[in-house]
């Protein structure tokens, strides 16, 4: 699921934001927004711990923008 969310996305942006990050128990909410010349992306990833390190456990599209 989450290697296909990023999967459509690839190739299409040219710029990469950090707007939001949060500590929720052991996990990390991160919240991208992603620019290019289609218009605007915001994704907001879950991180969780694991025995390798930190690894991404979903995405969400959580807003987009087509380009003006």
């Amino acid at each position: 699921e989450v290697a296909a969310a990023y999967a459509g996305l690839a190739g299409r942006f040219e710029r990469t934001d950090v707007v939001g990050c949060a500590r929720i128990g052991r996990q990390r909410v991160v919240k991208l927004r992603l620019e290019g010349p289609g218009g605007r992306v915001v994704l907001q990833e879950r991180w969780i711990p694991s025995a390798d390190g930190w690894r991404i456990a979903a995405v969400e599209i959580s807003g987009a923008e087509p380009a003006p």
